[in-house]
């Protein structure tokens, strides 16, 4: 009905249909003013405040005239009444804002209309508190048991019987129209208004409303449109309005436009809450029934039924963690039942979500340095706008089976690290250069076995390592993004709700330990994750996750891996550290692809809607998962057993033996993650000061066993030693000092001095400073060209299995090598320009007489990285020879032989852990299998029994594929036979699943459209590396650990120019292809 001013405002502000001479009804009360309603605001006015008629003024106040009512009026408060009691409200704040117009006490009398202020948002609070209460604690646990007898007798909704039921309240409630929205047609109703809902839901419509329901859908179109929205972007606007046109079409017409868009939503939303809640009460039966299976082991709790205080509704008006027991505290209970137990197996919880990590009768086994694989990632496209009145939550209405991490452990979380860890300052990150502006030495910090250098080039690389760098603004966002851990078969663990505008620590440490209180203390974790150097580094310097770290193994994502330094590489990438096979780190990034089509609605949804929404797509991924979880592990073996075997015939044709590999790899790691030496305008006069303190060690020791040889010549040992002692302390100080003075030797030959000369005299010495500095500089020049070669062999060796079209490859590598040429070829500048000097102030007698001048780099050959290249030779820098080239570097065999024995060793790794999981897999599947069972057998409900029955029928055919799909993959160690059905079972579920696939094969245009071109597809390997490649270079910063002074950038040579263009012209290359 639309609002007309007229109907309520009359002349002198007087309201229409006053006091006047009509006969007024016999049967009525007076009712004071102080308790009566105050009407609804007219839609459209938000600036007016509605005043109740005055009736009647006495001395004991004012009164207004009201009905007495009937029987069916006072039933319809008393049902009020039973739903909320706290509240004083009016008649909309039950939660039936739709039909509260014409039900408050007033209704008839015309107000009095003034301008006044904005109603309190109290009662708005209210409102939606009431509503969530009369879904969530009334409506939906009344429809549980009757929505599964509907169930059981439609036989899955098929057959509906659309008779209207029998209402037995004797006439207490009064009859109501409720319009029934249906595919093809609207309808019109009636039902009692005793039990509306249950009687809509008997004729398989679901209410749009909790009490007096105005409108209802059916459950087929709320089922179809629930299985769509979890495969296509949900927008029930865009399926609303093209339902009201198609239905407008037929001749059907509703009385206000929108009108079904309003009531839908509410429908839909809690139909899904009906079903989720249906699935948690049947797996909460299956669980009950298990057997052997200790009860305190498991988060058991997570599937009984939740008390009323357990829905507890906080209205947060910030989008801080909330503190409310009601809203976290019975739910942290269940969650962390386990962490305070001893317990044998992983949580119930973690076994249902990834069978194979998670459900093996046996989670630990000392062969594997990791026994389950799991991998971390944040994503912050997945945002929440700030709601435009302001940052209330609403109730809480999260999933059943949610798997979001509760706020209250994200804050427990978040005020111990920065109690931990104190806030960065920007003035003190400066502190890390020295005072000569050249930077301190390199070395390494405790517990880390990649250099302080390295480290330092990983967070400059990377965004997410900066916790400070804002990514989403808090201004515009409440909630900022997602981050998630997912096991190695891309499973949903959990998932935490990021607010800060940056990737802070603390979201990741809080899914670890979630993780770890989940599991026995006997299980150990490999953690891949983009920055996971940067968060171990955190770990053993704050003590972050002190009591769990001997438990983890650290490692990078593969496709992130080649953003970090090299030496960080060796240490951290899965494909070069022991433990985690083929696993690549990847498949958070698969799940973000998958839920990329909530991105649009979700950033205008409501807090808990947001929630539960991704909670459903979850839940359906998961779904899909399982069906195809043998198919995936046979993919995997199969992959796994070719590669091997490629590999190891690679090594045979080199004919190198794996040990001697094994320790070419062993001192190429030691030889390339050292700490890298430094330059310095104090390097002289440090390094003398170095010799000058070792002289005065050598003379101490000189001392002592001077003492040592009198005790020998005179006898006297003293009380507390003997004879052997007094030997056996020479002979130690005699070492050492054979120690000091071959270092003395060694410092003395970078100095190029002589042991007569006066060691003082070379103090601030120009021509020794640019010598040390030009000897450092050429060291850190070879490793970058060590780092830049091993990196481009991956690119290499996929150009070199190119079949076609070679001429654009050619020219594709070619710039993305180009691309890495302006670092490296400023420090060769750098180097040369220093030798050119070191050669002017030799000729002007400036340096040591018999000095040597450095030989300059060639540019022509610098990227060759030959035998006999200048880059090798350290004539003028060193006394002695030059270092001889080591066969990891020099040797192209034993380099090749060291990729395919890294290869071999992971594959092997990735067969035992497929074995492993295989048998996983067959031993949750027969656990499943027998409970399931029990509690067919146990079960007296018949409602539940076809529940129950349902879901066998779905495990017999996920048994039946799995075990035909992993027939060739051998178990990893014995254990009992069988999947759980016997073999009758298993040949009746395979013709059906035969009969499906044949059913569901497609014609011979869709089979074609399968192909693909072999030749397309090795091009895309080039240039998928040569993106990984140009990813590599994009998060690398500039040097910063140089110091160029004098030597500018002004005369750089014409092809660094060239490549520095490169740069701009690759930026446009396409995304890199994801693998499913």
């Amino acid at each position: 009905m639309s609002f007309r001013k007229s109907h309520y405002l009359g002349k002198a502000g007087l309201a229409i249909g006053s006091p006047s001479v009509k006969k007024k009804s016999s049967a009525h009360s007076w009712l004071s003013t102080d308790d009566a309603s105050v009407s609804r605001r007219p839609y459209g006015l938000p600036g007016i405040q509605i005043l109740p008629r005055q009736d009647l003024t006495t001395p004991l106040g004012s009164f207004l005239q009201m009905p007495l009512p009937t029987a069916a009026d006072l039933h319809d408060d008393a049902a009020a009444a039973a739903v909320d009691t706290d509240d004083n409200g009016t008649d909309w704040d039950n939660g039936d804002s739709e039909d509260s117009e014409g039900d408050s006490p007033s209704e008839g009398l015309h107000p009095l209309v003034f301008p006044a202020e904005q109603g309190s948002p109290r009662k708005k609070k209210d409102k939606k508190i009431t509503l969530w209460r009369n879904w969530a604690l009334k409506l939906i646990p009344e429809l549980l048991d009757p929505y599964l007898n509907l169930l059981r007798e439609s036989e899955n909704l098929k057959n509906i019987d659309r008779r209207l039921p029998h209402c037995s309240c004797n006439g207490i409630g009064h009859n109501m129209k409720v319009i029934a929205v249906f595919f093809e047609k609207l309808t019109s109703v009636e039902v009692c208004s005793c039990s509306a809902s249950l009687q809509l839901l008997a004729m398989g419509l679901f209410p749009a409303s909790p009490l007096r329901p105005t409108l209802a859908v059916d459950l087929n179109m709320l089922h179809f449109v629930n299985e769509l929205f979890v495969r296509s972007p949900p927008n029930t606007t865009a399926w609303c309005d093209s339902l009201e046109a198609f239905l407008g079409s037929r001749s059907y017409k509703l009385e206000s436009r929108d009108a079904i868009r309003r009531h839908f939503e509410n429908a839909l939303q809690w139909y899904g809450n009906l079903i989720a809640q249906k699935e948690l009460l049947i797996s909460g039966i299956i669980n009950e029934s298990r057997t052997g299976m200790e009860g305190h082991d498991d988060l058991s709790s997570e599937y009984k039924e939740l008390d009323e205080e357990s829905y507890g509704p906080p209205l947060t008006s910030s989008p801080a963690p909330s503190t409310d027991d009601t809203s976290d505290g019975s739910r942290d209970d269940q969650e962390t039942t386990n962490a305070t137990s001893d317990i044998h197996r992983p949580s119930l919880y973690l076994r249902q979500r990834c069978p194979l990590s998670f459900g093996g009768d046996k989670p630990h086994d000392a062969n594997f340095l990791a026994d389950v694989i799991v991998c971390i990632d944040a994503c912050f496209t997945h945002k929440r706008r700030n709601p435009a009145k302001g940052g209330a939550k609403g109730p809480e209405n999260l999933h059943p089976e949610t798997v979001f991490v509760s706020e209250k452990k994200v804050a427990e979380m978040k005020a111990f690290v920065e109690t931990t860890r104190p806030v960065k300052s920007k003035s003190k990150e400066k502190i890390k250069e020295g005072s000569d502006g050249h930077g301190v030495e390199d070395s390494y910090e405790p517990g880390m076995k990649v250099p302080v250098s390295a480290l330092e080039g990983c967070l400059a690389s990377f965004v997410a390592a900066d916790e400070r760098r804002t990514k989403a603004s808090t201004q515009f966002f409440a909630d900022t993004g997602l981050m998630a851990m997912l096991c190695r078969h891309d499973h949903v663990l959990w998932i935490v709700n990021m607010t800060t505008a940056g990737e802070q620590q603390y979201y990741a440490l809080t899914l670890i330990k979630e993780l770890f209180l989940n599991l026995p203390a006997s299980m150990t974790v490999g953690i891949l994750y983009d920055i996971g150097c940067q968060l171990e580094r955190s770990c053993k310097i704050w003590g972050f996750l002190q009591e769990f770290m001997a438990r983890i193994i650290f490692a990078l994502a593969v496709f992130h891996a080649y953003g970090h330094q090299w030496p960080c590489q060796l240490i951290y990438h899965p494909r070069k550290c022991e433990g985690f096979g083929l696993s690549d780190g990847e498949g958070c990034e698969r799940f973000w692809s998958s839920i990329k089509l909530l991105i649009p609605s979700m950033r205008v949804a409501g807090f808990y809607h947001r929630l539960f929404t991704i909670d459903t797509q979850v839940k359906h991924l998961e779904k899909k998962s399982f069906n195809v979880m043998g198919k995936w592990l046979q993919r995997k073996w199969l992959n796994c057993l070719e590669k091997k075997i490629e590999t190891e015939e690679i090594i045979q044709e080199l004919a190198l033996e794996m040990p001697l590999l094994e320790k070419e790899w062993k001192e190429q790691v030691a030889a390339q993650t050292k700490p890298l030496a430094r330059q310095s305008k104090n390097i002289v006069n440090n390094a003398v000061k170095e010799i000058m303190a070792l002289y005065t060690a050598r003379n101490a020791f000189a001392v002592e066993l001077g003492g040592l040889d009198q005790k020998l010549i005179a006898g006297d040992y003293g009380d507390d030693m003997l004879v052997e002692d007094v030997l056996a302390a020479r002979v130690a100080v005699v070492n050492k000092q054979k120690a000091i003075e071959d270092t003395i030797k060694t410092k003395k030959k970078k100095l190029g001095v002589r042991d007569q000369e006066n060691l003082k005299n070379l103090m601030g010495n120009k021509f020794l400073q640019l010598k040390l500095n030009a000897r450092a500089l050429k060291q850190r020049l070879r490793d970058r060209l060590h780092n830049r070669k091993f990196e481009l062999e991956r690119l290499e060796r996929a150009y070199r299995n190119t079949t076609s079209n070679e001429t654009k490859l050619h020219s594709h590598v070619q710039k993305q090598v180009n691309r890495q040429q302006p670092t490296i070829a400023r420090l060769a500048k750098k180097y040369n320009d220093m030798c050119y000097d070191m050669t002017k102030q030799i000729k002007e007698g400036k340096a040591p007489q018999k000095t040597i001048a450095p030989v300059p780099i060639n540019r022509d050959t610098l990227f060759s990285l030959d035998v006999d290249d200048d880059i090798w030779q350290d004539i003028g820098l060193d006394e002695h020879e030059s270092e001889v080239i080591p066969d990891w570097l020099g040797d192209e065999k034993v380099r090749e032989g060291i990729k395919a024995m890294l290869t071999v060793k992971r594959c092997i790794e990735e067969i035992a852990r497929i074995k492993r999981e295989r048998s996983a897999l067959q031993e949750w599947s027969r656990e499943e299998w027998e409970a399931i069972n029990v509690a067919i057998a146990t079960c007296e409900d018949e409602d539940i029994k076809h529940q129950l029955l349902i879901r066998k029928v779905q495990h017999l055919s996920l048994c039946a594929q799995w075990r035909e799909q992993v027939s060739l993959i051998p178990g990893a160690y014995p254990m009992l036979s069988g999947w759980g059905p016997n073999e009758v079972e298993m040949e009746s579920a395979l013709k059906e699943l035969s009969q499906e696939q044949i059913d569901d094969e497609g014609s011979d245009d869709e089979q074609l459209n399968c192909t693909h071109d072999i030749e397309e597809e090795d091009n895309n390997n080039v240039i998928e590396e040569t993106e990984v490649l140009a990813v590599s270079d994009a998060y690398r910063a500039s040097d910063n650990g140089l110091s160029f002074g004098r030597w500018d950038l002004e005369n750089l040579w014409e092809d660094v120019e060239d490549g520095e263009e490169s740069v701009l012209e690759a930026t446009g290359s396409r995304k890199r292809p994801r693998q499913k």
